[in-house]
């Protein structure tokens, strides 16, 4: 019986390693849509979606490794000869997930400041041309008021 849970605990990692490879593959199609000259904004929101349902099969898998876990962690500390094998491969794969999980943190952190500066870019240009706009229209209401008053004194 225990066997069974071991394997299922380490098709549970395989799985997630995968998850975290698609991740990344998600947060460097972000990082390039940053780097664009036009933000295609759709296309950020469809990854960050994509990132989103990723994230919840992560959660999932999390949630039955950690109950497999409670189940057998303590036979398999008990048996730890018995399943050496199984439990240094699932090491190694806990050691590749965490540094896969840095390196989508790092690729996180960087994306946000990418989007804060874009962001900060994009609400500078809209208060210029803001601020274009209203000299326009003070400008055009200032000769209109300018012209109904030269006429009404040439009219005199």
């Amino acid at each position: 019986m225990i066997e069974n849970y071991v394997s299922v605990m380490e098709e549970s990692l395989k799985k997630k390693n995968g998850i975290l490879d698609r991740i990344a593959e998600v947060c460097r199609k972000q990082e390039a849509l940053l780097r664009e000259e036009s933000f295609p904004l759709e296309e950020f929101d469809r990854l960050m979606d994509e990132k989103g349902e990723l994230a919840e099969e992560l959660e999932k898998l999390d949630d039955g490794f950690e109950a497999l876990y409670e189940r057998t962690g303590k036979q398999l500390q008990d048996e730890k000869e018995k399943f050496k094998v199984q439990i240094r491969h699932m090491q190694e794969l806990i050691t590749e997930i965490t540094e896969k999980t840095n390196n989508i943190q790092t690729m996180e952190e960087r994306s946000k400041q990418s989007m804060e500066m874009h962001l900060r870019n994009e609400r500078s240009r809209l208060q210029k041309n803001r601020k274009t706009s209203a000299a326009a229209y003070n400008y055009y209401k200032n000769l209109n008021n300018t012209e109904t008053s030269s006429m009404l004194d040439t009219k005199q």
